[in-house]
């Protein structure tokens, strides 16, 4: 799951100070900002101080039992655009090819098109939002805000809308938002379960998770 408490992670990784004042003003475009932390196979598991973009799903292997798979990928681009109190727009694309998970074969299986997201075919996912975000104020800095970011979401070349529940909050001048989306069926987006012969069962529905620092 994704961590609370990511500002406390972004001041121990020698970012700006956290006493910088954000400012009064936070109208304008932020965009994802990759130079912050550092991506490596330690953010599947543990609390990552990068922007990343993945999933998580159940499933069951012979011999090995059952098993939470986690694929992310460090390849995120995109923008905000805030006005007052609200996020007018937004848009963000992931580069699906450089997911990765704790294990080679699998994370090759994912490329594939028998039970993968076929990236060579589709190497982007993109979410882009369709309904203003109404914040009711600018939080604090390292106060944290809940939203709900509807929007439509293209993964394999299918696209729904969905809604996303995030946590936004300021820390330093940057701006850091999470979340997750439960409940995302394979199906609604054809995507083929497994096929291996060491694979028991995947459930049908993943969970999309995302990390983001934006910065101007």
């Amino acid at each position: 799951c994704l961590s609370r408490g990511l500002g406390d992670v972004y001041k121990r990784q020698g970012q700006p100070d956290s006493n910088a004042s954000v400012g009064s003003v936070t109208d304008g475009l932020w965009t994802v900002d990759t130079s912050i932390g550092t991506f490596d196979a330690t953010c599947l598991t543990d609390v990552c101080g990068s922007s990343f973009a993945g999933f998580r799903i159940n499933e069951e292997l012979a011999n090995f039992g059952a098993k939470t798979v986690v694929g992310r990928t460090p390849g995120v681009s995109g923008s905000l655009e805030l006005v007052d109190t609200q996020v007018t727009g937004a848009e963000f694309i992931v580069d699906m090819s450089g997911l990765i998970t704790d294990n080679n074969s699998r994370t090759s299986a994912l490329r594939g098109q028998n039970g993968g997201i076929n990236t060579d075919v589709f190497p982007e996912a993109r979410f882009e939002l369709t309904q203003p975000i109404e914040l009711g104020s600018v939080p604090a800095e390292g106060a944290s805000i809940d939203v709900q970011a509807v929007g439509n979401l293209t993964v394999h070349g299918v696209t729904n809308e969905v809604t996303i529940p995030l946590t936004a909050e300021v820390q330093a001048g940057v701006i850091i938002v999470f979340g997750n989306l439960e409940g995302m069926l394979l199906a609604d987006y054809d995507i083929p379960k497994p096929t291996a012969a060491v694979v028991v069962s995947v459930e049908d529905n993943a969970t999309l998770e995302l990390q983001l620092f934006f910065s101007r």
